[in-house]
């Protein structure tokens, strides 16, 4: 295993530059632009002081919009390829103990919305493109969700922290809970304290085999469940441990990669994990001692990029288990969630943490990303004359490296969804003349159901 340490990286503090949205008769939505160079980072967005509290969930979702959940703001966040940021406040919650809803993780839904865990208010959580959100309760009280992701099934799946379930959401709304059984003679011998969060769940991705992977930090394993509800579960240690130090946090993030095999980070042993449909573990040491490793998620090229929370380092390894590490430029940034975006980049999660003699104090989270080298990785074009009743056809260009599972399309004039118009092909009427009318392709990947999207360059519509 091969493995790099980079330092001196050129950074870049400014607002993600505005993507240039034309009107041609034909062409994608912005000229080829210049990929951010790998390791190059980018600071994105910086939240006012009203808006402060830890940033979680970033996630792409449709016409290339990042999203983002401000745990103590409760508010939901969007970015928008041109840079621009607009926060949704989350209302309507009860909570026991907080005044907050504990908004923590994201997953673009196959309907076209994105989907969210809210901790403390125990709900599950659905926001439309333009910002309307609807919550769904969890009938287990004080369930406690925090990872969420689609599911091969056309549901989205979450888990519940301290039910020890895993719940499964339809895009209607309606909630079904499977318990996780029991470790008995697979578990570890013995649990070092009492608690009643042994085989919770954690962080949730689909699968290469058609089923959800889950990680249970406190029992040192990984779970899977069908889409059935069947759950079984493997211990992430080639060497399982006689004594489990619970809530020692021995696994973390979970993501399904292009090689058909599940990648997970091993926060206590610092190391990336890799484990097959059938449970085979094998495990990457992380160059940089005691990094707490986080989160996991794939990354253009078949690579996957991991967050180092306590050496403020992003880390990238490749299939073949080569790992290069990248410091964040600001000291302490305690790098988070974080997710690839069609733009190429990986965008994250930052926390500050200041630490002195008095102790440590946390400051508001902000966005960040780093460039992959690869540029855009998926944008969409319309082709057509623009002649009122001839017609357009939406294209895309893609580059990720991943498979596709699925497109959907959605057509816009003046920037507002045309409805009804979710075919490839759409013929706009005399009445559209004069409008700009674009596309958006919405790319769903397998096995990890990524999905990313983009917008079109718009097209004035003639006689």
């Amino acid at each position: 295993m091969n493995i790099a340490y980079v330092t001196g990286r050129t950074t870049r503090f400014a607002i993600a530059a505005a993507l240039a949205v034309g009107i041609a008769m034909t062409g994608f939505a912005t000229a080829p632009a210049q990929a951010d160079p790998l390791g190059d980072f980018s600071q994105v967005y910086v939240p006012k002081a009203r808006t402060s509290g830890p940033v979680y969930g970033v996630t792409a979702g449709p016409g290339g919009n990042m999203w983002f959940a401000r745990d103590t703001a409760n508010r939901i966040g969007r970015i928008t390829p041109s840079g621009a940021v607009r926060e949704f406040e989350f209302t309507g919650f009860t909570t026991t103990g907080t005044t907050y809803a504990g908004l923590m993780d994201m997953a673009a839904g196959p309907d076209g919305n994105m989907w969210f865990t809210a901790f403390y208010a125990n709900v599950i959580g659905r926001i439309t493109p333009s910002g309307v959100i609807t919550t769904y309760p969890i009938p287990t009280a004080n369930s406690n969700p925090f990872g969420i992701a689609a599911g091969p099934d056309g549901n989205l799946w979450f888990t519940e922290y301290f039910a020890n379930a895993i719940g499964r959401i339809t895009p209607d709304g309606v909630i079904t809970e499977f318990a996780i059984p029991d470790l008995g003679a697979t578990g570890p011998a013995t649990i070092a304290q009492s608690y009643d969060c042994i085989v919770c769940g954690y962080v949730i991705t689909a699968g290469p085999d058609g089923a959800m992977w889950f990680t249970m930090p406190a029992a040192s394993r990984i779970g899977r469940i069908s889409v059935d509800g069947a759950i079984t579960s493997f211990p992430v240690a080639t060497t399982p441990p006689a004594v489990i130090t619970v809530n020692s946090l021995s696994v973390g993030g979970i993501t399904a990669g292009v090689d058909g095999n599940l990648w997970f980070t091993q926060q206590d042993d610092n190391q990336i994990g890799r484990m097959t449909p059938a449970g085979l573990v094998t495990e990457f040491d992380i160059p940089t001692p005691a990094s707490t490793p986080s989160f996991i998620t794939p990354g253009p090229g078949g690579s996957l990029w991991f967050s180092e929370y306590s050496t403020s380092k992003m880390g990238k390894i490749t299939i073949a288990g080569d790992i290069t590490e990248y410091p964040t430029p600001k000291a302490n940034a305690v790098p988070g969630l974080g997710a690839t975006g069609a733009d190429g980049n990986i965008w994250f999660s930052e926390q500050p943490v200041k630490t002195t003699a008095a102790g440590s104090s946390r400051y508001p989270g902000r966005i960040a990303r780093i460039g992959t080298g690869m540029g855009p990785v998926l944008t969409a074009k319309v082709s057509g004359t623009g002649a009122a009743g001839s017609p357009l056809t939406c294209s895309y260009r893609n580059t990720t490296g991943w498979k596709i599972a699925s497109v959907t399309y959605q057509w816009l004039r003046n920037g507002s969804a045309i409805r009804g118009a979710t075919n490839r092909s759409y013929t706009p009427t005399a009445l559209a003349t004069g409008s700009s009318v674009r596309c958006t392709a919405s790319v769903t990947y397998t096995p990890a159901l990524t999905q990313l999207g983009s917008i079109s360059a718009g097209m004035r519509i003639t006689r």
